[in-house]
């Protein structure tokens, strides 16, 4: 998603520091067959720097972001207009805060979708 999208905003990882007290419960076992108490046993630890080692808030594992791979150049089967329309739609979907993603209701009413309304 990173690549994608860019780093997330300091807001979204903000929540990820509190959900660190987040407890599962029941356990949940993790793919080495680990019962884990929460997110942070289930993954290993975080994914971002909490504590300012590298830079708070920073990705962890950059190594696994692919520098090659981005929104426009992930679609191939469309150019010019209809390219440009269609991720200005996938765009209102793929935001790293819920809260900014359009609704279902909204999505529907996009120009991608519904040419002949604009």
């Amino acid at each position: 998603m990173i690549a994608l999208l860019g780093p997330p905003p300091k807001e979204l990882i903000n929540r990820e520091k509190e959900g660190l007290g987040w407890k599962f419960r029941p356990e949940v076992e993790n793919s080495e067959g680990k019962l884990c108490g929460s997110a942070s046993e289930f993954y290993g630890g975080s994914f971002f720097d909490l504590e300012g080692n590298i830079s708070e808030g920073e990705f962890m594992y950059k190594n696994l972001i692919p520098d090659f791979f981005n929104m426009e150049g992930s679609v191939l089967s469309l150019e010019g207009k209809d390219k440009e329309e269609f991720l200005d739609f996938v765009q209102k979907m793929l935001q790293w805060l819920p809260e900014k993603r359009k609704s279902a209701k909204e999505l529907l009413e996009d120009p991608w979708l519904c040419p002949d309304l604009m």
